[in-house]
């Protein structure tokens, strides 16, 4: 191949000799030395399968797992070669979002380290692109030192492919459009065919579980992901946690909660129709990276999901692949506070984007343990508590598939997010928020704390709702108070109905201890009750 683009260079020189004309232009002057083509050069791989086309124009790269990269090595590029250029073509149902391209140098500048990877704004679309990079503006750690290695992600979608002709190093971004244009002219490089694209409903429960969990029966630093199924770990029969590196970990903290640390997930594995209620204690130390939960999120593409996506500059909320309604901890001008966000897709740029609000008066304190709960009506709206005070909505609406191959679930696709007094804040189109539900918990570089986890179907108001004491549709520890405070004949107001915890038609002291034993998770139902007595004994 080489020889043939050396060939076309010296056609070149020779038509100018003949013309008087003794200065290349920039349109045919290039320097192939430090070109790579990846059918005649060696190329290693993660989760990818390599295959190569049939007149060695290209080698196709086809996902297999999470992480698929391709690598060069052994290779020298000298300073003075200051422009990469990728010749490549990506599949519609490609994702090159959190797409990192790495470099290693003779100087001891390894993967990973600052100055040796670029998130590059990749399109796939189906047809052939030219990306150049200056490796000064892109891998500042490079320096004088000559690159020795070269890494490239190749998308986040499982069998997706990426196809990629050549990866070449020139002194200039005219010399790599130079070779580009003789590459395209010596080699047939047709566009992909896209690929079949089918409704894909995922399976779901017709409800919300009736689910609760806390932590207290096991140990401190018991391991919630490494323990398996058959060693008796009673998070595992709902959940599936996973740790993204050695350093991760989710495990039982010393208070007895869960302790999600540096990047790692827990995703419920049910997911589900209708109304629903879900609450959880969580006391976040969130900085200006993901510290929190994911409602609506839909099946595809999410796993990892505690990766850096890139749709924000600076990481905030930027998980791979993850679609949905986002909470998470934050630190932001100097204020904690929580951000509410909808993830997006941008069709201009082909990649998951992110729009949010930052709540900084949500709480008093977020590195504090408060109660949260998210209410969904599954007719549009979902609000988000505080320890009881609503401070945020997200209103969505028109289900239907996004124009992208690389999603086939369909999602709302407006979303608005609010504030308690329905006062609009942030406008999302092309939103992507499943029609089902399901949780899904994580960090990337911060730490979570989670406890008392509850699912509760969402009450329709046709039944009371049984320990609303104080009438505002959610049950917490103000109707414990209120109740309390009735009983020992203070003047206040309750709703006399759902006051009325064990539905006996009296309300008196076993009602506010059923109320208290409720609220601290104990296997009970609150309304009318089958057996005589609280303690288990008929």
């Amino acid at each position: 191949m080489k020889k043939v683009l050396s060939l076309v260079l010296a056609l070149s020189v020779a038509a100018s000799l003949l013309t008087g004309s003794f200065a290349l232009s920039a349109e045919e002057a290039y320097d192939d030395t430090y070109v790579y083509v990846m059918s005649e050069t060696s190329v290693t791989g993660n989760n990818v399968e390599i295959t190569t086309s049939a007149g060695g124009e290209y080698i196709g790269v086809i996902t297999e797992g999470s992480d698929p990269w391709i690598s060069l090595a052994g290779i020298s590029v000298p300073s003075e070669y200051g422009y990469m250029a990728v010749k490549y073509a990506g599949a519609s149902n490609t994702s090159f979002v959190g797409n990192n391209h790495y470099v290693a140098t003779d100087g001891g500048l390894a993967w990973g380290q600052p100055g040796s990877f670029t998130a590059p704004n990749m399109t796939a679309d189906n047809a052939w692109h030219l990306k150049i990079y200056s490796v000064a503006d892109c891998f500042a750690g490079v320096g004088t030192d000559n690159i020795t290695n070269i890494r490239l992600l190749v998308g986040n979608t499982t069998d997706a492919e990426t196809r990629i002709a050549y990866v070449g190093f020139f002194k200039s971004e005219a010399e790599a459009s130079a070779y580009d244009a003789a590459y395209c002219a010596a080699n047939t490089l047709d566009d992909m065919p896209p690929p079949e694209r089918t409704e894909v409903i995922p399976e779901a429960l017709d409800a919300v579980p009736e689910y609760t969990f806390d932590f207290n029966d096991l140990e401190a630093g018991y391991d919630l992901y490494g323990v398996s199924y058959a060693e008796g770990n009673p998070f595992r029969v709902n959940w599936t946690p996973l740790a993204g590196n050695p350093t991760s970990s989710v495990v039982v903290a010393d208070d007895h909660s869960a302790m999600l640390s540096q990047f790692s997930q827990a995703e419920f594995d049910d997911r589900w129709k209708g109304g629903s209620e879900i609450s959880l204690d969580l006391k976040g130390t969130g900085g200006s990276n993901f510290c929190g939960f994911y409602v609506r999120p839909g099946d595809e593409g999410t796993t990892p999901f505690f990766e850096n996506d890139g749709a924000r500059s600076d990481g905030a909320d930027s998980t791979t692949g993850t679609t949905g309604i986002g909470f998470s901890f934050r630190t932001k001008d100097g204020k904690q506070g929580i951000e509410i966000f909808v993830k997006y897709f941008d069709s201009t740029l082909n990649k998951l984007q992110v729009k949010g609000y930052f709540f900084a008066d949500a709480v008093e304190a977020t590195n504090e343990f408060h109660t949260y709960k998210i209410v969904d009506d599954d007719a549009g709206t979902i609000q988000f508590y505080a320890d009881g005070s609503l401070f945020a909505q997200v209103k969505y609406a028109n289900p239907e598939m996004t124009e992208s191959a690389m999603y086939s679930e369909k999602y709302y696709s407006d979303a608005q997010i609010l504030d308690a007094e329905g006062t609009v804040l942030v406008t999302v189109e092309n939103a992507l928020i499943s029609t089902q539900s399901t949780l899904k918990l994580g960090v990337r570089a911060e730490t979570l704390y989670i406890d008392n986890i509850r699912f509760t179907k969402l009450s329709d108001g046709s039944e009371p709702t049984y320990g609303n004491v104080d009438g505002n549709d959610r049950i917490n520890g103000a109707d414990v108070t209120l109740l309390l405070q009735y009983l020992a004949e203070w003047d206040v107001t309750i709703n006399e109905t759902y006051a009325d915890v064990n539905g006996d038609g009296e309300i008196d002291g076993r009602d506010a201890t059923l109320l208290l034993q409720y609220l601290a998770n104990w296997d009970v139902v609150l309304g009318p009750q089958t057996t005589e007595s609280f303690d288990g004994n008929p």
